[in-house]
Formats: C-alpha cells, sequence, structure tokens
C-alpha cells in the first residue's frame, strides 16, 4: 500500500547506479536515509537493499514500491544465473561477482563535484583510478576512515561524520592499466576475459591482502602483466614469493595458482624451480588452514597418499579441525620440508645388498618408466638378457646391472620415448612411422606388449616434430562409413573448445553442454572422434541469441499477457501465434510476438478470461457457446484457438445482471 506517493521522482543519469537513484529519491524527498524512504512506502520493505540495487529483478520490486517507472530498471545488473552470487552482465560480457564492489561505497572525489550522483562504473573492483581525472578512487571516507554506505540520504556526504566527500584530497595515479582492463571488457572477448578471472581469483587467495583500492590496483597491475608480458610476470611473481620465504613455503605460497586451472598450475610449475629453496621452517610463518584437496596440490600426491599420512599422524590434523579435515600449515610445511610424502617414489628398487649387482622387475620398471609386466616381456621375447633366480629365499626374474645397460644403450621403450619427450605414449609409434621410423619389436611384431625402437633411429626425433603432426596414418579405432580409418584427424583449438571450456562459456555444467549437442543447438567436430569437440562459432552464435534485446522471458511475457505459463503454451505457442525460442535451459519469445496478442486482448478474450469476467467455469463458455448466447472467433495456424469478442462478453455479463435482479423482485413479490 502507497502510503506516502513521493512528490520529487529523479530521474536517473545514463550511467548512474542503482543505489545513487534511491539515495537522491531519499534526500530530494527529505527521507534520513534510503531504509527510512522503503518504510514510508510499505511495512514489508525489503531490508537487503544492497542485494536489491545490483539485481535487476529485486530492484523492479522496489520501483514498483516506490512508483518509480520500470524503465529505471537497466541501472542494476542482469544476472547470469539465479542466484545474487551468479555473474553480471556488464557492456558485453558477464563479469563474476567478486569482481564487484558494494554499491555507492567507491568514488571519485572530482566527479562528485562535477555530478552528483554514483557513477556505475565504480562498482568495478579493477576500476581503481578515475579515466578521466587520473586519480585514485576512494573506498572508504578519508576523514572518519569508515566504509560508506546506502544508509545516507546525501550523495557527496558520509553517513558517519558528515564529511563532504567532494573535497577531499586526491591522489594523481596512472590510469594505463584501468584503461587497459575497460577496453578489455568493451571489446566482448569472452574467453580472454575468463583468464583474466581466473588469474585475478587465484592472486587474489595469494596476496593475503584486503580488498582496499590500492591492494585492487595491484591486482590489477599483476594481472595486466600476466596478460601481456608472461615472462616479466614470472620474474615478478618469483621475487614476491622469495620476499614472503619468511613466512611461508613456496609450495604452500603455490597453491591458488595450482589449485585455479590447468594453465595457472602450469604457470605457477614454471616458476618455482627459479624461487629460493626453502631448507628450514619459517620465521615469521603465517598461520593458514587447507582442505585436503588443498594439501594434495601443495605436497604433489594423490589423496589416497594423503589419507595414509594423516591416518599414521605423519602429517597431524588439528584437533578442533578433525571434523572438516582442515590441515595447519605449520605441519604441511614439516611434511614438505622433511620430504616424508615422496619417499614412496624413492623406496629401494634394487634387490638386497648381497647381491646388488641384480635388477628385479621393480627396478627395471622404475629405470625404464615402464610397468613391471613389459619388463617381464622383454626378457621373455629375449631383447634384455633375464633369469629366474632364488634370491633372499625369493624366486625371482632378474637381470644384471651390466645386461641392463647394454640393452639401455642399443634400445628404447615408446613409453620411455615418451616421457623424454612430454608427449602422449599412445599415438607415438604411429607418429613416427610418418617420418619412417619403424618399430623393431611390438604388438603387431612379435607379441611384445609395447613398441621397441632402436636408439639410433629416433636419435634425431624432437617435441616439436610429435606435437606439430596434425595428419598421420592410424589403424586405432572401429572402422566408420563417415571417415576414412586410415587418417588420424587433430581438431582445431582455434576453430573448437573442449567440453568444459564451452561449459564455463555458457555457465552451465559439461552435461548441458552435451544435451545442447544432442538438440543440434551447439556442433561439434563430427571428425574428431576422441572426445567433444565443441565448435566456437555455434557458442558464440548461442550467446548472441541469449543476449537478444527483443526476446523476454516466458515468465516476463505470462506478466503481461496476464495468464499461467501453461495457458500461455496452449492459447498462444501451440496456436503458432507466438513463437518459442527454445534453448533447452533457455526459452524466450519476442517482443513483437507479444504485443501482436496484447492488441488481440483489446478486442476478444480467451475462453478462461471471459469466464473469469463472468464469474463461472470456463466450460460454461462453452455452453453458452452452443446456445447461441455468445459467438466465438478462431485464431492461430497450427490449432485453432477460440476468442470472444469483449463487447459481447460484457453484454452477456450485463444480461446476466439484469436476469438476476429481476429473479430476486419475483423472489420479493411471491413473499
Amino acid at each position: 500500500m502507497n502510503l506516502n506517493p513521493l512528490l520529487i521522482k529523479p530521474i536517473p543519469y545514463s550511467d548512474e547506479s542503482a543505489a545513487s537513484l534511491l539515495i537522491r529519491a531519499a534526500d530530494a524527498n527529505g527521507f534520513p536515509n534510503v531504509y527510512s524512504l522503503c518504510h514510508s512506502q510499505s511495512k514489508s520493505y525489503p531490508k537487503a537493499l544492497i542485494s536489491h540495487v545490483t539485481h535487476q529483478k529485486r530492484f523492479r520490486t522496489l520501483l514498483q514500491l516506490l512508483k518509480l517507472s520500470e524503465d529505471y530498471i537497466s541501472l542494476a545488473f542482469l544476472m547470469h544465473g539465479p542466484t545474487q552470487l551468479s555473474p553480471r552482465q556488464y557492456d558485453k560480457i558477464y563479469i563474476s561477482n567478486s569482481l564487484f564492489r558494494r554499491d555507492a561505497l567507491a568514488f571519485c572525489p572530482k566527479c562528485l563535484a562535477e555530478g552528483s550522483y554514483w557513477r556505475r562504473h565504480w562498482l568495478l573492483r579493477p576500476y581503481t583510478v578515475c579515466l578521466k581525472h587520473h586519480v585514485q578512487l576512494y573506498d572508504h571516507c578519508p576523514k572518519c576512515l569508515k566504509s560508506l554506505g546506502i544508509a545516507r540520504n546525501q550523495i557527496h556526504c558520509c553517513n558517519h561524520c558528515g564529511q563532504d566527500l567532494r573535497c577531499v584530497p586526491t591522489q594523481s595515479t596512472d590510469p594505463k592499466h584501468v584503461q587497459w582492463f575497460m577496453a578489455f571488457i568493451s571489446s566482448g572477448q569472452h574467453v580472454a576475459f575468463n583468464t583474466f578471472e581466473n588469474y585475478w581469483a587465484a592472486y587474489e587467495k595469494f596476496d593475503w591482502q584486503s580488498n582496499a583500492i590500492d591492494i585492487d590496483h595491484q591486482r590489477l597491475k599483476m594481472a595486466y602483466e600476466y596478460m601481456t608480458d608472461l615472462e616479466r610476470s614470472k620474474k615478478t611473481l618469483k621475487r614476491i614469493i622469495n620476499a614472503r620465504i619468511s613466512q611461508a613455503h613456496p609450495q604452500i605460497q603455490a597453491v591458488h595458482f595450482r589449485r585455479q586451472n590447468k594453465e595457472l598450475k602450469a604457470y605457477i610449475d614454471s616458476v618455482l624451480p627459479t624461487c629460493q629453496k626453502a631448507t628450514v621452517p619459517a620465521p615469521e610463518h603465517y598461520q593458514q588452514y587447507f582442505k585436503l584437496a588443498d594439501t594434495c596440490a601443495i605436497l604433489q600426491i594423490s589423496d589416497f597418499r594423503l589419507y595414509n599420512l594423516i591416518d599414521k599422524d605423519i602429517l597431524p590434523v588439528e584437533p578442533s579441525e578433525k571434523q572438516f579435515k582442515n590441515i595447519s600449515s605449520k605441519n604441511i610445511e614439516q611434511v614438505l620440508l622433511s620430504g616424508v610424502h615422496l619417499e614412496h617414489l624413492k623406496a629401494p628398487q634394487g634387490l638386497c645388498s648381497k647381491e646388488n649387482h641384480l635388477l628385479d622387475l621393480h627396478a627395471l620398471a622404475y629405470k625404464l618408466n615402464i610397468h613391471k609386466e613389459v619388463a617381464r616381456d622383454l626378457g621373455k621375447h629375449g631383447w634384455m638378457k633375464m633369469e629366474i633366480m632364488k634370491v633372499d629365499g625369493c624366486t625371482k626374474m632378474v637381470a644384471t646391472i651390466q645386461d641392463f645397460k647394454a640393452f639401455h644403450k642399443k634400445y628404447i621403450l615408446v613409453g620411455t620415448l615418451a616421457n623424454k619427450l612430454k608427449v602422449n605414449p599412445r599415438n607415438l609409434a604411429e607418429k613416427l612411422k610418418h617420418y619412417g621410423i619403424h618399430p623393431i619389436a611390438g604388438p603387431h611384431i612379435d607379441g611384445t606388449r609395447t613398441s621397441l625402437f632402436h636408439r639410433s633411429d629416433v636419435a634425431h626425433v624432437t617435441t616439436e616434430m610429435i606435437t606439430e603432426l596434425e595428419y598421420y596414418h592410424t589403424y586405432t579405432g572401429r572402422q566408420s562409413s563417415n571417415r576414412d580409418r586410415m587418417v588420424h584427424y587433430e581438431s582445431d583449438p582455434t576453430s573448437y573448445v573442449s567440453l568444459n571450456q564451452a561449459a564455463k562459456k555458457l555457465f552451465i555444467s559439461p552435461a548441458r553442454v552435451a544435451v545442447l549437442i544432442q538438440k543440434n543447438i551447439l556442433k561439434k567436430d563430427v571428425h574428431y572422434h576422441h572426445h567433444i569437440m565443441v565448435e566456437n562459432a555455434s557458442i558464440h552464435a548461442l550467446i548472441q541469441e541469449l543476449q537478444r534485446t527483443d526476446f523476454i522471458s516466458l515468465q516476463e511475457a505470462t506478466e503481461r499477457l496476464h495468464c499461467a505459463i501453461n495457458w500461455l503454451h496452449i492459447n498462444w505457442i501451440k496456436t503458432g501465434y507466438v513463437k518459442l525460442y527454445d534453448y533447452v535451459y533457455w526459452q524466450f519469445v519476442s517482443i513483437q510476438d507479444i504485443e501482436k496478442v496484447q492488441e488481440i486482448q483489446k478486442d476478444y478474450m480467451t475462453a478462461i478470461e471471459a469466464s473469469r469476467f463472468l464469474g463461472m467455469h470456463r466450460t460454461h463458455i462453452i455452453n453458452l457457446k452452443s446456445q447461441g448466447k455468445i459467438r466465438s472467433i478462431s485464431f492461430g495456424v497450427n490449432n485453432s484457438l477460440n476468442m470472444y469478442r469483449r463487447e459481447d462478453v460484457i453484454q452477456l455479463l450485463e444480461q446476466q445482471r439484469l436476469q438476476f435482479d429481476l429473479n430476486v423482485i419475483r423472489q420479493r413479490t411471491n413473499q
């Protein structure tokens, strides 16, 4: 219920934030703050105003409450998801919620002096320097040092001490990095911006700092360096890690990069070897607690191995943290320094000290980086001289160190070569055939479990020769009539992306992306059969469709037509009058179609609308039609929709009322 209509209704600026409009409304109408403004209009006003000024659907509630135009809804953000933490649309891209500040918090004093309203771009955390005046923004009142909030009635005054924010001192700062960031957003490069967001998120956890303006500016500079000069970025990060080695072990500092994604894991793994080696506990240790997955990433071990360390009390868990399995960084540091977590990799690989001139299958497998059954095959097929001997009471298949060296000097297994070149061993033998290098033993030659080559034949092979080879003959896979079995095909990474990458772009799960491919909404690389690769162009086409301004959701369409969703489908979509744009997880109709229906509704009613108007069940309308008391007109293309003239329905209602009055008069006369 509107108790006190606003006498003055502010008109928003084109770049104004939602909270700014509300504060100006409170100021213009003499309210002490926005909460009082809302309370004057309704006793059940939304108290979580911070969430309502960032979410378009919730902001609409406030606009309706204050009797302000719903056209102002664009001041808040369109959310790409159902929750308050969903990404928000800004310009051409969706930005993670974590990259936004609270509304009415950060400001440029000079901008406020020029125009007393809060700018929308001040909400972006990487926007730390005013691009117009080249001064650093404030995120608090310089006088009382308290954070600003929505609970004030004047834009330019602190709600704690009354300081005029237009008159505070300013600090000149180079706007180069902020200019780059804003241009980055305007370019609409979704994939590149995801890289920026991932680095920002990892570095934010890495630096142990608050979200103050100057700290965010440093994060922006680091992200800029990572995106524009990778090698320089590595050197900068190395200096930071070395400077904090007295507080935390380098492996502990690296965990958030390692956990963020594969690209940042490779990035930090290339930085750590160049950093100082920690040999003693950090004297100024920065205490932290890590989850199991984080601890596995720090120690670079499996969760199974981690549980063994915990069960044996090698890696103790704090008593108060056992329920949550949080592990102290001090305990992790002790394990890192002792190296006990790696002992299972350095277990004795030979036999007992009495027979140290012999190597068993485990020792051979370790030295050749192969499975022990492959090592056994080498002996069975005569490629390495091996004997069955009784050693320390156990019968074992062994080779002398001299025989192993002779084999290792002359031959090399495909798995050993793949490990040396850091490539995939599964297709390495077929790629080598492309260069005319053939194995001397293998599954299709003498039954050996894996391919064996002369070392001299592969001496000139490089990693680039293998990784850059896209087309080569292969005998793997089931024969198909749709493709040449003998030709290996590599999907073009510039035109196609993986299922997980597509899911990140669309902010949905990989399983849902697979469904979109099945429905032919997205396209995949039909020639690549190892796993699903999604066409980039189809993803961008879908995103453009989802962002069309002439589309509205079904919920909004039902609000405009004053009907339920099921009747929207039955009356208008199934009849072909309104086209449904169905993208499985997103459904839209065009504004033009809804406006056509609204024009029809001015003169006609559906059966359910007419029945509600007459106060009867909708089936009675059909009975009245069969009795000739009301006529219907058919609409639609596929299925006909019977509608009734609004004038006829109103006339019928008047007749019913007249008949009711006559019946009342008759009853009174009879009495």
